[in-house]
């Protein structure tokens, strides 16, 4: 059983939303502080309901594995050290930057990690 394959303007679609969710936190703190929760959890939802369970065809390479938790512990680190430090801007430039790499490296990651071909 193959896992699901969305077209490219999913993924297109999806870092759009993130990089407009990264401007709006940025420019619109009051409305991110009231609304930016909700936002999050409903989108959340969305991709869950999109999804099926299924085994993938063969499993990840473990170096892949390893990156990709490094890198996310680097940019939960960042983010933390950024919030403490009081670094103007940040939520814009990990919005855009987020929302350009699932963009661009979404359909590859979906091609190699999830579907296994």
């Amino acid at each position: 059983m193959n896992a699901p394959a969305f077209p490219r303007w999913i993924w297109i679609a999806a870092g759009v939303i993130v990089a407009a969710y990264g401007v709006v936190l940025d420019r619109f703190p009051d409305y991110a502080r009231t609304y930016g929760t909700t936002l999050v959890i409903l989108a959340t939802v969305l991709a869950l309901a999109g999804t099926r369970r299924s085994r993938p065809r063969v499993r990840p390479d473990r170096a892949i594995v390893i990156a990709g938790v490094a890198g996310a512990l680097v940019l939960v680190g960042g983010m933390l050290a950024a919030g403490v430090l009081h670094v103007s801007h940040v939520a814009l430039a990990i919005g855009l930057a987020g929302g350009l790499l699932l963009a661009v490296a979404g359909p590859w990651w979906q091609r190699r990690v999830l579907a296994g071909r």
